[in-house]
């Protein structure tokens, strides 16, 4: 079983300087414990956005594989 989860991040650009922004947490259940497997970063400054993908994600027990292809078809 896999869960998507939101995760806040505080970041700085160049270009942007310091900002507030959201990626997401793709953590699997191992014997009773949930352990991240993979993380994309700055998905967008929306947390609202970004936790209805993770619920989406989550839902529809995505295979974090597929986790960047959903991120970009969903920010088209």
């Amino acid at each position: 079983m896999f869960r998507y989860i939101p995760v806040s991040e505080e970041l700085s650009s160049p270009l942007l300087g310091q900002y507030h922004s959201f990626g997401i947490a793709a953590q699997k259940e191992v014997a009773g414990h949930w352990q991240t497997c993979c993380q994309v970063s700055d998905i967008s400054t929306d947390p609202i956005f970004v936790e209805n993908l993770a619920a989406r994600c989550t839902a529809g027990q995505l295979e974090p594989v597929h986790l960047l292809d959903v991120i970009e078809d969903a920010l088209i």
